[in-house]
Parts: C-alpha cells; sequence; structure tokens
C-alpha cells in the first residue's frame, strides 16, 4: 500500500520538513570545523565511540523489533554497522577516558528511541532516517578526514563508508520501501516528531564533544 495520493510522500517529507533541524545541528562548531578540515584530530578520535555508541542504540532496538512489519520491509542485515567503529578507533588511538555511555546527549539519544519504540516501533524509522541519511554527507567529508589527518588509504574511516559503492542503490531502495508502508497520517506526524528530535539530539552531541574556547 502506498502514501494517500494528497498526501506528500514521507521520505519528501522527511527532507523538507526537517530542513531547519538538520541545519541546526550541522551549524554546530564540531561538524563546522570537521567540514573545514581544522577539526583537532583528538576531538575527531573523540567522537568515534559516542557516534559507535548512538549506531549501536539505534540498532539494537530496530533487531529487538526485526519482526514489525515496517522494519522488517525496509531494514537489511547491511544496516547494522556500529561494528566497524571498532577498526577505527583502533587507528585513531583512545583519545578519552570517559565512557561514551557517560555523555548525558548519548544517553538522550537511547532515551529518545526508547520512548519511540514505545509508543510505536515504526516510529524507530524517523530515528534510522536521520542517521542513515548522514552516510551521503560523511561519504564525502571522508575526503577531508583523510586530507586533514594525512590518512592513506581506507583506514579510521570505515564508518564513514559503511556502504562502498553499494550508497546511492541501497539509499534508493530505503526511499522506495519508506514511501510505500502506506502509513497513517498519525504515524507519519510521530516518524517526523522522530527524526526531528535525533537532529536536535546530534547538535546535543556534537556541542559535547566539541566547544572551542574562543566560542
Amino acid at each position: 500500500m502506498t502514501e494517500a495520493v494528497n498526501e506528500r510522500p514521507i521520505m519528501e517529507r522527511l527532507k523538507t520538513d526537517t530542513r531547519s533541524a538538520h541545519d541546526d545541528a550541522e551549524d554546530q562548531f564540531f561538524m563546522r570545523d570537521l567540514m573545514a578540515g581544522t577539526l583537532p584530530r583528538e576531538v575527531f578520535a573523540a567522537s568515534l565511540r559516542p557516534l559507535q555508541a548512538i549506531r549501536a542504540c539505534i540498532e539494537k532496538h530496530l533487531q529487538t523489533n526485526a519482526d514489525h512489519p515496517a522494519i522488517a520491509a525496509c531494514i537489511r542485515p547491511y544496516h547494522h554497522f556500529a561494528h566497524l567503529y571498532d577498526s577505527d578507533v583502533e587507528y585513531f588511538g583512545v583519545a578519552s577516558d570517559r565512557s561514551a555511555e557517560d555523555l548525558k546527549s548519548v544517553q538522550e539519544f537511547c532515551r529518545l528511541v526508547k520512548d519511540a519504540e514505545d509508543a510505536d516501533p515504526v516510529n524507530l524509522l524517523g530515528i534510522f532516517y536521520v542517521l542513515e541519511g548522514s552516510n551521503m554527507g560523511a561519504s564525502m567529508l571522508r575526503v577531508k578526514v583523510q586530507e586533514s589527518y594525512e590518512i592513506e588509504g581506507s583506514e579510521g574511516t570505515g564508518a564513514m563508508v559503511p556502504h562502498g559503492r553499494d550508497l546511492m542503490p541501497r539509499w534508493r531502495e530505503f526511499v522506495e520501501c519508506m514511501n510505500n508502508l502506506g502509513l497513517s497520517a498519525k504515524q507519519r506526524e510521530a516518524i517526523l516528531a522522530s527524526a526531528s528530535n535525533t537532529f536536535r539530539v546530534m547538535g546535543n552531541l556534537y556541542r559535547e564533544i566539541y566547544q572551542p574556547a574562543e566560542s
């Protein structure tokens, strides 16, 4: 079943209706300096475990709800790649003795996931949309990371390109699947809210990881 005739596809709404939340997340010093190639190496290294913890959290709940019709339809085994961060962390070394799970923003993210799941597991797809969509930007940022930290080859950046050359085909498949779910109006609004809240929490994470002294 597809979306109602007069309803914009959910993926179109996710892109347009969460734009301001997306822009706010990317306007943090962490992302601005990463894109500019000026983010300190130790800060990038310190971000890896928190990003892994966030990815692992959503993957865990998606797996728990793997039999939910919408999740079963759209989530594939290749969407589970939190383990790829291990080799990246090994390459950059331990940057902090603080556990990722101790970060307020990581805890906030996992509460968001649990609350979304409790309300309706389909809401997890709004959260997943944000994280999976970030692979687009990460694939381009990878070159900047390699240049900034003088990395040769693929070491240290595996989690930035988890799908390799299959990035776009897999993304298009996800888009089509989401648009064909036949979501109710209530479900669409809840998914949009989950996505917007995820962008907000990601902005909180970037601030918690990195705030330059001059800011």
